[in-house]
């Protein structure tokens, strides 16, 4: 009886063990990158110029599960401060590269999600040449 229960006991150690070791190296399902998981608000800087003049921008930036994204920039180009609304849509791959495009117009952006998706890093095409550093308002763990 003695023996049979110390064997239960290490066999429901082991198993314990077991699921706890699964538990912490299992991988989130699905793509490491899409827009259902970058869904969410963020908050960013832009450096960079525009027909050679210094440019800076600070703002909020949502992207929505559908790929619609909206943002609220304040910008200061040379002298000339701004504060505007852009409304776009934004594309992402299974490797985690991002596409923004601007209703307005505007140029093009090309980005990396890194940081287990709480940032994202981007430049804009020409005629900007501008950084962006985007990182969640509220990070995941």
């Amino acid at each position: 009886m003695k023996l049979t229960l110390r064997l239960f006991m290490v066999v429901l150690f082991a198993a314990g063990c077991l699921v706890h070791a699964a538990a912490q190296t299992s991988k989130p399902v699905g793509p490491p990158c899409s827009l259902h998981r970058q869904a969410g608000d963020w908050g960013f800087l832009a450096t960079g110029k525009r027909a050679g003049v210094d440019n800076m921008a600070t703002g909020t930036y949502h992207l929505n599960n559908d790929g619609t994204s909206s943002s609220h920039l304040f910008s200061n180009s040379g002298s000339a401060f701004l504060e505007f609304d852009r409304v776009g849509n934004t594309t992402i791959t299974e490797d985690c590269i991002v596409t923004q495009t601007w209703d307005d117009g505007g140029p093009a952006a090309k980005c990396v999600v890194v940081d287990d998706g709480n940032e994202m890093w981007c430049i804009y095409e020409q005629p900007a040449f501008t950084q962006v550093t985007l990182k969640r308002i509220h990070t995941r763990n």
